[in-house]
């Protein structure tokens, strides 16, 4: 699983030394850490060490054979394949020397061969049950051979293959061997043989292989993308182009083959053996800003720098790996040149410096001026770019000059889309700049001795292999370093937004010889599931040194001495799309995904769980109908979802959309189609450290009437009890050790479906994670059957942890806590969100820009006006909660409104921009007497203005300000007619209101009637509805002085009591009674001293004059 450590700003761990306790100096791994610790611990565990010499080559290739655990490894030393026991791996040392339990000669399996010079690569059949290893021929540009042999080296047969066959690989099926053949020329370069691709055919099996088997593919028939590099411009195309490794597609019909000197990848056609084409890779331009690097290995300093240099990618080995129906490749960008006695691209700048009129169209960093500056300052001098290796085998222009400095290799890994080859991805100047803050002293060394700055002037770090493998739920690229020696660990969970995560290597820098593991070459990863340790492994080829390494990569799960394993709950609920920090309150995602890291670094065995109302809410997610949440959820690591009501709020079309884009599952049993069946997956069962989870979701049924009714039409809510007795039996008949509710359904009083409820009436359930009340418990609620219930409130004011501890397969405590905000308050934001929620953003202001009409007037928003009085902008905008709700009357909040909008065309960022907070529109009943009291709160502080200053539709009413806070609004009209105080009318509001936000409490008492979208998506809709406004102040709200009786001339004080009285009935207003009794409200308001002329309850007695 998942395990990382709180982050702190910047790169954060220098050179670490984790030796292994009670071994050589050389036993140790040295890490160099990135912007947070890594979800696995590295350990160097066991080595093999050829016996060759230092840059003898004793260990290259190498290959893992989990059936009879050990490890195949190419021995150009010896010219020999070796078989080495990883048995002792088994053993609980933290450190084994790996013995080798055979070694096999070319000379042994040659015989029939005629005269070979070496043996390159190996390769097990998918099926374990031989291998095929490529040989040289001598001379190398001669026919190449493939044997394939037993596991323990007994020859099964020989095939002929093409010229210096230099790396193969099987098909995923094994049904096809690849071959590919490097072709290169002679030394005097007067033989040069075409490079090409084998395709064996192993379809009839490895008894019935002959020469015939094998399909010859070459680049005769293929169009060459012109951009394409020729290296020697004498050789044919199909002599210059150089296979050096293949990946296969997993549906076996492509593969990608690396043309390192030629800077492009060749795509093969798997079922017509053919090419389909050759792309160049492009190049980096090295003058951004992050692409910097150290061009001089003589000035006795590290100085990574933007330069005016093109880095020519120039992969070797390649990666392959594929996510939601994309192909992408992964380059480690080495680097290399055609140098032999009879031709040579290779020369320093300096020697053709001038061949160069540099022209800044190829440069990103420079301006033609700036670029003719620097050449005036001596560019090509030996202290600066002068003793760079470069090429002559580069463009020229009309008057034969190189327009572009070009270096071989890019000093960087690279993910490149399989289809277009256009990068996605690049690690730009990370090598460099880790390894000098962590190993300044061997800043680009190389890898024959320990000294300082030997490679800058020539591919610098010179990444070499890279192949790709699954640790806990991430995917990670390992890089090789072929100078320096270490393994740079990328995650690529999202091949597109890759991530560095750590180096490490175990070689020893201590001395002036090299020592330890040096220059890694093959590299092998062994996932979990078919190691022998059970632990994710790296098996690495170390050539210079002759040595394998094998590192294994624990995830630190939780299951002590005792026998004990503790599983982990992260869980939040009700975020309403509150994405960033002090929305509301909250601590924010990027907060969120930092605790998760830092909670995944002391138990890997952990879930991310999420109840719901997590799509909607805030114009982040409604301007992408949530697809921007979904991208952040995924970035974050959520492991399942229980969908809340405001998640339906898109309608359930476009929520089945979303699903599709989430890399984790959406679970609810009791949402039902027409048909019966289920809309969402029901349950998902995962197995965590030997313990069985079985989750299910919930979904309230309330839903049907807190999202518009449209939403989820055709759905039926399934009785939540109902489902999860069903669910608990179905997950106990599949043997899960603990039975996990994610729920949406809340502990409101109110409410009839409530969590409580479930746990009351359904054995079985150990934990419900709960949502949709806002509900905060702190430490869990232990509810009926031994349920525990947990909530963490609303908006990432807290998140919640779970402890389930097992013994064996029992569970036997359940703790819960939560971290607030508060605790989260010296946090660092993890990088990683805040570049997806930067990029969101980014990409959101085209949708701001969209029109949604036109208004004729300027729409009036201005804080002095919306927080006093009517204001054209405050009608429009209770006008659109009317035909959003079909609501009778509707009352937003002056504060609410934070700016204006002038005459003319109106964008979504306009109505974002007054209405930014992602309030949601609420209906509720209300009686005559609550509105009043609402009313009268809104306007206390008339003529000041104040925040909760009512605008209104469908209704009017005036202000006596010389009347008291409390009695100063009168002539209440709803659709024309006097207000009732004890009828009932439908309001639609603003949520924050409903809950008596601003003091509004009258309005908090009553039940919500429905939910529906938010403030600006209900404008925007209502403005498009429109398509051209000029809404005006109608005298919805006027000031007015309330009118008293008349007095008479002869009777200046108010008639006196006739001892007659009246008893309120359900429906008066004291307008009526003073019209049945033939005299005035004012009279009546008078006579009985009321404070409030529209405050009279039933029952209440009126003295009549």
């Amino acid at each position: 699983m998942k395990a990382k450590h709180w982050v702190v700003a910047g790169i954060a761990a220098t050179l670490t030394w984790l030796p292994s306790q009670g071994q050589a100096a050389i036993e140790k791994v040295s890490t160099y850490t990135g912007e947070s610790t890594p979800a696995f611990q590295v350990q160097l565990s066991g080595r093999f060490t050829s016996g060759a010499a230092i840059d003898e080559s004793g260990t290259e290739i190498v290959a893992y054979d989990q059936a009879n655990e050990q490890a195949y490894s190419i021995n150009g030393a010896e010219n020999a394949l070796d078989i080495i026991d990883l048995a002792p791996l088994k053993q609980d040392a933290s450190f084994q020397e790996l013995p080798l339990k055979k070694r096999i000669p070319i000379s042994d399996v040659s015989e029939d061969l005629g005269d070979v010079s070496g043996i390159t690569s190996v390769a097990l059949h998918p099926d374990g049950d031989y291998l095929a290893v490529a040989i040289v021929a001598e001379p190398k540009t001669d026919p190449g051979h493939v044997v394939f042999l037993t596991t323990d080296g007994e020859l099964l047969a020989t095939v002929g293959v093409g010229s210096l066959p230099d790396m193969l690989t099987f098909t995923h099926d094994g049904s096809k061997l690849l071959v590919a053949n490097e072709g290169e020329p002679n030394d005097a370069y007067d033989v040069n043989p075409e490079g090409s691709v084998s395709v064996v055919d192993l379809s009839e099996g490895i008894d019935s292989l002959t020469n015939s088997s094998v399909n010859e593919v070459t680049f005769d028939q293929v169009d060459i993308d012109e951009d394409v590099r020729q290296v020697n411009a004498d050789a044919t195309r199909a002599e210059d182009l150089e296979p050096e490794y293949i990946v296969v597609s997993e549906d076996d019909t492509k593969a990608y083959v690396a043309l390192q000197e030629n800077n492009a990848i060749a795509t093969l056609d798997l079922t017509t053996a053919s090419f389909t084409s050759v792309k160049s890779l492009g190049f980096k331009d090295h003058s951004i800003a992050g692409n910097g690097m150290d061009v001089n290995d003589e000035d006795g300093k590290i100085n990574i720098q933007t330069v005016p240099v093109l880095g020519q990618y120039m992969p070797d080995g390649i990666s392959l790996l594929e996510r939601n129906g994309k192909s992408y490749i992964l380059t480690p960008n080495e680097g290399d040149a055609q140098d032999y006695e009879g031709f040579s691209e290779e020369v320093r700048v300096a020697d053709i410096a001038d061949q160069y009129a540099l022209n800044a169209e190829h440069f990103e960093g420079y301006t033609q001026e700036e670029l003719d500056a620097l050449v005036e300052d001596g560019l090509f001098d030996d202290d600066q770019l002068g003793r760079l290796k470069t090429t002559t085998s580069a463009p020229k222009n009309e008057d034969g000059k190189y327009e572009a400095v070009y270096s071989y290799g890019a000093r960087s890994f690279t993910i490149f889309d399989a289809e277009t080859m256009e990068p996605v991805f690049d690690s730009g100047d990370t090598f460099e700049q880790v390894i000098a803050k962590d190993n300044p002293e061997m800043f680009n060394t190389t890898n024959s001795e320990n000294v300082f700055d030997d490679r800058s002037d020539d591919k610098g770090p010179e990444p070499e292999s890279v192949t790709t493998g699954q640790i806990g739920d991430k995917t990670y690229a390992f890089v090789g370093l072929e100078r320096e020696g270490s393994i740079a660990v990328y995650d690529v969970t999202n091949p597109e937004k890759a991530a560095y995560v750590t180096m490490f290597n175990s070689r020893d820098f201590s001395g002036s010889e090299v020592a330890g593991d040096v220059a890694p070459e093959g590299l092998a990863f062994v996932t979990a599931e078919e190691s022998i340790t059970g632990e994710p492994m790296l098996l690495v080829g170390n050539e210079v040194s002759g040595t394998m390494s094998v590192f294994t990569f624990g995830t630190g799960n939780q299951t002590d001495a005792e026998g004990q394993t503790t599983l982990q709950i992260i869980h939040f609920n009700d975020v309403h799309a509150r994405v960033f920090d002090e929305e509301n309150g909250g601590m924010g995602y990027a907060k969120l995904k930092t605790i998760i890291d830092q909670k995944e670094a002391e138990n890997a065995n952990t879930l991310v769980l999420d109840a719901g109302d997590t799509l909607h809410g805030t114009t982040f997610a409604t301007l992408m109908k949530g697809e921007s949440i979904v991208q952040v959820l995924n970035a974050i690591g959520v492991d399942a979802m229980a969908p809340g009501n405001h998640d339906f709020n898109y309608g359930n079309d476009h929520l089945q959309a979303l699903r599709g884009m989430m890399e984790f599952p959406v679970l609810t049993a009791n949402v039902k189609a027409s048909d019966g069946t289920d809309v969402f997956q029901p349950y998902e069962i995962q197995e965590i450290d030997g313990i069985k989870v079985g989750i299910f979701g919930l979904a309230t049924p309330e839903t049907t009437f807190k999202t518009h009714p449209n939403n989820v039409k055709g759905l039926t809510f399934e009785d939540p009890v109902v489902a999860s007795k069903r669910m608990v039996q179905e997950l106990q008949a599949q043997d899960v050790d603990v039975i996990i509710a994610l729920a949406h359904l809340g502990m409101d009083e109110a409410s009839k479906d409530t969590s409580t409820k479930v746990a009351q009436e359904v054995a079985g359930i150990d934990l419900i994670v709960d949502g949709h009340s806002h509900t905060t418990l702190e430490t869990g609620m232990d509810a009926a059957n031994g349920t525990l219930i947990v909530s963490t409130g609303e908006y990432l004011k807290n998140v919640g942890v779970v402890e389930l501890t097992f013994e064996g397969d029992e569970l036997v405590q359940k703790d819960a806590e939560l971290i607030s905000k508060e605790d989260a308050a010296n946090v660092v934001p993890s990088e990683d969100i805040v570049s997806v929620t930067d990029e969101i953003t980014a990409s959101q202001e085209v949708i701001l820009q969209e029109e949604v009409g036109t208004t004729d007037v300027r729409l009036d928003g201005e804080r002095e006006q919306v927080r006093v009085g009517e204001t054209n902008l405050g009608n429009l905008i209770t006008d659109a909660m009317l035909a959003t709700t079909g609501a009778e009357i509707a009352l937003t909040n002056g504060g609410g409104i934070r700016a204006s909008i002038e005459a003319g065309t109106v964008t979504k960022g306009d109505v974002v921009t007054v209405l930014p907070f992602g309030n949601y529109i609420v209906t509720k009943e209300v009686t005559g007497e609550q509105l009043v009291a609402a009313l009268e709160n809104g306007v206390s502080d008339y003529p000041e203005p104040k925040g909760a200053f009512p605008h209104v539709a469908g209704m009017t009413f005036a202000i006596d300000p010389a009347q008291p806070a409390g009695a100063r609004v009168h002539s209440v009209e709803v659709a024309g007619e006097p207000l009732k105080l004890d009828q009932t009318y439908m309001l639609a509001t603003n949520d924050f209101l409903a809950a008596g936000g601003d003091e509004y409490t009258s309005l908090s008492t009553s039940p919500i009637a429905n939910e529906y979208d938010a403030l600006d998506e209900a404008l925007i809709a209502h403005m498009q509805g429109l398509g051209q406004v000029a809404p005006a102040v109608e005298g919805r709200i006027t000031e007015a002085a309330m009118v008293q009786a008349p007095s008479a001339p002869t009777q200046p004080t108010p008639a006196p009591s006739t001892g007659e009285t009246y008893i309120v009935q359900a429906g008066d207003t004291l307008y009526d009674i003073g019209l049945k009794h033939g005299t005035t409200w004012q009279a009546l308001q008078q006579l009985n001293q009321l404070a409030n002329p529209h405050w009279i309850q039933i029952g209440q007695v009126i003295e009549l004059p």
